[in-house]
């Protein structure tokens, strides 16, 4: 029986391997033979002794049966969803939570669950389980504070370069953005000003990723949130078209500019529904048009915006932004040129059932509306001047005639209406410093007189809120100036 071992050595023990490589003969050093030193060489007789100091032990080898170990675990996620029910689909999932949390079964299952849950909690609660361990050791951990830098510039390839009026990031991972540019100044519009918008790469910004080549300039694009390929965009002169990436850089389908808007299109949104097919636009000619892209040659739906709802055209409000709650794509809120709000709803018959509640108080229009995700909430944004800044005020149920009368304090936690509308009272206007005044003549006409000049915060002046909103949050009211507002200097030095 051949009895052997085998011995192992990682390469990374073996140290830096040898490379041999060819070279001319060298002599390193030429020692010659000392015939007087081999006189004193004694030859002594080799002796091989073996000699074994330990116990002789057999080896051979022993197969076992290998044991093999599994790691299993369970994500418990939200399941028992209905046939007719895409789990992936956020929409179809939460209009049929609504509906479940609306049956009676629901509600005496889970007040069942509620005992067995409370039991589990009193048992956590005899425990601390939040009991720090370590309170006197350090942690080495660095915490990094929160930062903002810029990844890329992209600018309009044009000369000269236009405003980019619209962006809309694509819902694919969120790699690309189309951007919408146009004059919207009509006076300083030439004939060689380019019509194009571009898709860029948030990758690369030297060059634009795909052309879009509408017969008018964009005021407004929005990518299609199921298909990455499609967009929608809203034209300058009142027209709305369908772009594919896949097929063409003009339009696939345009609006017949007989039946689309008399004024460019400042916002285009597409309704959340199975087929991803319906869409939104606004215009500041006073109507709001429904579109389905298999058929653009007429809008399926009209509404118009006159408030007084006696549906004249004349008397209408420019439509300046529009968005909904995707939830419920039936009520949707419209910022207006005029400064007001307007509170829809699509399932009316005509379109003074459309139209609901007014919100009015901008002095400028409302130029950006944001759909929250919890209810039906929504910040209403609107621009004042360069100093302004706009924030959220308070929330309204929506059975105000005004804003003024709204008491709901952002504080409350307890939240009982379903309709909640967030209103921005007032955009805070922070003060400025007027000019300086002119020196005022020298106290003395000689040893050292002074003269002095002085400026005021009234360019603008800081904003205050009235007095009931004012007790509701403070931290609303615009900030004074900071800095000098007089100055002194020595006149007339010389000697008396």
């Amino acid at each position: 029986m051949d009895i052997y071992r085998v011995y192992t050595k990682k390469r990374s023990e073996f140290g830096r391997p040898l490379y041999f490589t060819d070279r001319p003969t060298e002599i390193i050093a030429d020692i010659r033979p000392n015939i007087r030193l081999s006189r004193n060489y004694n030859v002594s007789k080799s002796v091989q002794c073996g000699v074994q100091n330990v116990q002789k032990f057999a080896e051979h080898w022993v197969n076992t049966i290998p044991f093999e170990t599994e790691h299993q675990g369970i994500n418990h996620v939200k399941g028992g969803w209905p046939k007719d029910i895409d789990p992936i689909n956020v929409d179809q999932t939460a209009r049929f939570l609504k509906r479940i949390e609306k049956d009676e079964n629901y509600i005496s299952t889970i007040l069942s669950l509620g005992k067995l849950v409370e039991h589990t909690i009193k048992q956590n609660n005899t425990i601390n389980i939040y009991e720090d361990y370590f309170t006197n050791v350090e942690s080495n951990v660095v915490e990094e504070m929160p930062y903002v830098r810029t990844l890329n510039t992209f600018r309009d390839p044009q000369n000269p370069q236009r405003t980019a009026n619209h962006i809309s990031w694509c819902g694919n991972g969120g790699e690309k953005l189309a951007v919408a540019y146009c004059n919207l100044e009509f006076q300083s519009n030439t004939k060689d000003l380019s019509n194009d918008s571009y898709i860029w790469d948030i990758e690369y910004s030297s060059e634009p990723d795909y052309i879009l080549k509408p017969i008018s300039s964009l005021v407004c694009v929005e990518f299609n949130t199921k298909d990455a390929h499609q967009l929608v965009g809203g034209c300058y002169n009142g027209q709305v078209c369908i772009f594919d990436t896949r097929k063409s850089n003009a339009p696939v389908e345009q609006s017949i500019i007989e039946n689309s808007h008399r004024d460019p299109v400042y916002k285009t949104i597409w309704l959340h529904t199975k087929l991803e097919t319906e869409f939104f636009s606004a215009s500041t000619d006073g109507k709001i048009f429904w579109w389905d892209t298999r058929r653009l040659s007429e809008p399926i739906d009209t509404l118009i915006l006159d408030i007084d709802k006696k549906d004249r055209i004349e008397n209408s409000y420019g439509a300046m932004s529009l968005d909904y709650e995707p939830t419920m794509p039936m009520k949707f809120m419209v910022g207006t040129e005029q400064g007001s709000i307007v509170a829809c709803n699509r399932k009316g018959q005509t379109n003074a059932d459309k139209i609901g509640h007014v919100y009015a108080g901008h002095s400028g229009p409302v130029c950006k509306s944001v759909g929250s995700t919890r209810g039906a909430q929504y910040a209403i944004l609107t621009p004042i001047g360069a100093n302004s800044t706009c924030y959220p005020g308070i929330l309204c149920d929506g059975t105000e005639t005004s804003f003024h009368d709204c008491k709901y304090q952002r504080s409350q936690t307890t939240i009982t209406t379903s309709d909640l509308f967030a209103i921005i009272t007032r955009c805070i206007v922070d003060g400025g410093f007027s000019s300086w005044s002119d020196w005022s003549t020298c106290t003395k006409s000689c040893g050292n007189g002074e003269s002095t000049r002085s400026r005021t915060c009234t360019q603008p002046s800081p904003s205050i809120l009235e007095p009931e909103l004012n007790s509701i949050n403070s931290s609303l009211n615009g900030m004074n100036c900071t800095g000098d507002y007089t100055q002194v200097k020595t006149c007339n030095k010389q000697k008396c």
